[in-house]
């Protein structure tokens, strides 16, 4: 993802910021993002995952707005804050950050974006309307996340049911006899 937006933002940047770009993604980003992807190798990894996405992820963001506030002061380039947005709704929906990292992950993200903007006068009148823009877009992942999260649970909760009525028998509720001559092979094996 990172690669992609390289070659669309550097035929938008003028040349005086093609060092400062390259240096953010290549110095900053990309080892962040491969210490993500080396961590995945750590057995207990699973266990830290949540955290570790919101920890590269927010890097990743933040690293954004420094590049941003460098183009602004640089050569008075506005560059776009979209990438926040994208970042954000792919941490969310594609890796599966759940709710309650989600919560305190765009909390952190839109404070850093509103200190950016009152800061520096980056987007001029429109400051308003990007942050309602950017809260929004948190807001409408914060939301999906929450919903994917509940039908997985109540999708969990059916399965659960659906097992166990195909185990036992609703007379007695004792173990029926498929599941019995399973669990004995099992043993077994």
């Amino acid at each position: 993802m990172l690669v992609a937006f390289m070659f669309t933002d550097l035929a938008f940047l003028p040349e005086s910021l093609h060092t400062t770009y390259i240096e953010s993604r290549i110095t900053m980003q990309f080892p962040v993002c491969f210490l993500l992807l080396a961590a995945t190798f750590l057995p207990n990894f699973a266990k830290y995952y949540q955290k570790a996405l919101s920890a590269t992820m927010l890097s990743i963001i933040f690293i954004n707005y420094w590049l941003i506030i460098q183009c602004w002061e640089q050569a008075g380039v506005v560059f776009s804050y979209e990438g926040t947005v994208m970042y954000s709704l792919f941490s969310m929906f594609v890796f599966r950050m759940s709710f309650k990292f989600a919560m305190v992950f765009s909390a952190a993200t839109l404070t850093g974006f509103v200190v950016m903007v009152l800061l520096y006068p980056i987007y001029g009148d429109y400051t308003g309307i990007n942050i309602g823009f950017v809260m929004m877009s948190l807001f409408i992942g914060l939301l999906g996340t929450y919903r994917i999260e509940s039908g997985i649970r109540k999708l969990t909760d059916l399965n659960d049911k659906l097992t166990t009525l195909s185990e036992t028998d609703p007379l007695t509720s004792l173990l029926n006899r498929r599941t019995y001559e399973a669990r004995f092979t099992n043993q077994f094996k």
